[in-house]
């Protein structure tokens, strides 16, 4: 699930560049929305992976942080289909 989150973020930024360098038109707001969501996703997923190491395996401690990070994925599916 990190490495997933690490290579949406990658990805989307040469996404962006790539058609941005192709001179096509980029929505700015959506994008800056995407990214940050993209990154908070991120900063959560690597506070439940610390804190599962820390504290060892127990499910219950960090569950609602990989919750959290596919809610937040999940909204950002969303979003890059609904927004046009």
């Amino acid at each position: 699930m990190l490495t997933g989150a690490i290579v949406q973020v990658i990805t989307g930024n040469a996404l962006i560049a790539a058609n941005r360098l192709q001179g096509l038109e980029v929505d700015e707001v959506k994008m800056i929305l995407k990214l940050g969501i993209a990154v908070v996703t991120l900063g959560v997923l690597i506070a439940a992976v610390i804190v599962q190491r820390r504290r060892g395996a127990r499910a219950a401690s960090v569950r609602p942080l990989f919750v959290g990070a596919g809610g937040l994925a999940l909204a950002e599916v969303v979003i890059a289909v609904v927004w046009r």
